[in-house]
């Protein structure tokens, strides 16, 4: 049994119990006043003794609801967006899918789900100190840095991700990060350098100062995300507010590609591209080790192309814009085929994505089938929005 409840007003029970209910959402829902606190009891095994998903999407409390607690023993999904409660107690033991985003009055949560295997933590600053032995994929928000008044001590927004990657660093296999890159001071350049065997996810320009008097940018990123040993597959989605063809322009010349051990590496996706060099040196250095490709997908974003040639009053025809992916792909990896695809992840009216897919020639894959190491195969995707 399935119950959905969407754009009402809703006053909760007080003593009904649905037995048979199992699938539960409740999406911009008022509850009246007096009944917010028996949310928590329609969640529960007591009004719900067989529920098993439950979907909370901007419930309006009318009357302020301080605390949330949900005892539902047979709940396997739970998914609460917007759900504006201090304190949130899980006590779930057989829950294997948890996403919680944007719980922006959330300051306490504890988590009882000792066989989470998912977890998606986006736009919450409240830390999770529970243990979570059994979780396999991770998805989280960072902030890549922040200016910060030197007379005003702000908090890490970061904090309480961070500290969950360093919970959790042993168990993750599978970790998806949503960095936020702010629009910093004109002369700030920020880069972005990636790894997957050992997991180094950086942003590495030292703090300088802007003109702007007392306000420095500081980086949130450096030295605090653990390494990450068993991760196989990585997701790192970079919504960046400056702009674009400063990518990956500051990869230091110290920096040597050896340090990046990429020997696992199957297969490497890289979305949102705009074929400057900048992006051609860092995704160079990414791969400069990478020596068991088994497939490569590079997208371009011809809305930022185009925006970059209206900048620079440059009229190229089609044939150029393609000359120009054409290099920047076979530079990239000369030896193979490049094959264009279509880009499923953009609308076809709008033609805005252009997406070629590597594979190595047939010698190449033959001589890796007999080096072949015995570790795992491993996956790294890389999106710029």
């Amino acid at each position: 049994m399935r119950l959905g409840l969407s754009h009402t007003k809703v006053r909760l029970p007080r003593t009904a119990v649905f037995t048979s209910l199992k699938d539960l959402t409740l999406e911009f829902v008022e509850l009246a006043a007096g009944s917010g606190h028996l949310l928590a009891r329609l969640s529960s095994a007591a009004c719900c003794p067989s529920l098993q998903k439950v979907r909370m999407m901007r419930i309006n409390f009318v009357e302020w609801t301080k605390e949330l607690v949900l005892d539902a023993g047979e709940l396997l999904e739970l998914s609460m967006e917007g759900v504006n409660s201090e304190l949130l107690e899980l006590r779930t033991p057989k829950l294997l899918h948890l996403e919680i985003n944007e719980c922006d009055h959330l300051e306490s949560l504890r988590v009882s789900a000792p066989g989470l295997k998912e977890l998606t933590y986006i736009g919450n600053t409240a830390f999770i100190h529970d243990p979570l032995p059994c979780l396999r994929r991770l998805k989280i928000d960072l902030l890549s840095h922040m200016g910060v008044d030197d007379d005003d001590e702000e908090e890490d927004p970061n904090s309480s991700n961070i500290c969950l990657l360093n919970r959790c660093s042993s168990s993750i296999r599978c970790l998806l990060v949503h960095l936020y890159v702010p629009r910093i001071y004109a002369k700030f350049k920020s880069d972005l350098m990636l790894t997957i065997f050992l997991f180094l996810l950086l942003i590495f320009p030292d703090p300088r100062f802007d003109r702007q008097e007392n306000v420095r940018c500081i980086d949130l990123i450096e030295d605090k995300i653990p390494q990450l040993p068993n991760v196989t597959s990585l997701l790192v989605n970079i919504d960046v507010e400056c702009q674009r063809h400063s990518f990956g322009n500051t990869v230091a010349d110290n920096w040597k590609s050896s340090d990046i051990s990429l020997a696992n590496l199957r297969q490497a996706e890289f979305r949102g591209m705009t074929g400057t060099g900048f992006e051609l040196r860092f995704l160079q250095f990414v791969l400069a080790n990478a020596t068991d490709l088994q497939s490569v997908t590079v997208s371009f974003n011809l809305y930022f192309i185009e925006e970059e040639e209206e900048e620079e009053e440059e009229e190229e025809e089609e044939e150029e814009e393609d000359s120009r992916m054409c290099y920047f792909l076979h530079t990239l990896l000369g030896d193979g085929t490049w094959t264009a695809c279509e880009d499923e992840n953009f609308d076809k009216p709008y033609k805005c994505s252009k997406l070629y897919k590597w594979t190595p020639s047939p010698f190449a894959v033959r001589a890796r089938k007999r080096h072949r190491s015995s570790k795992c195969d491993r996956k790294l995707q890389l999106v710029l929005n």
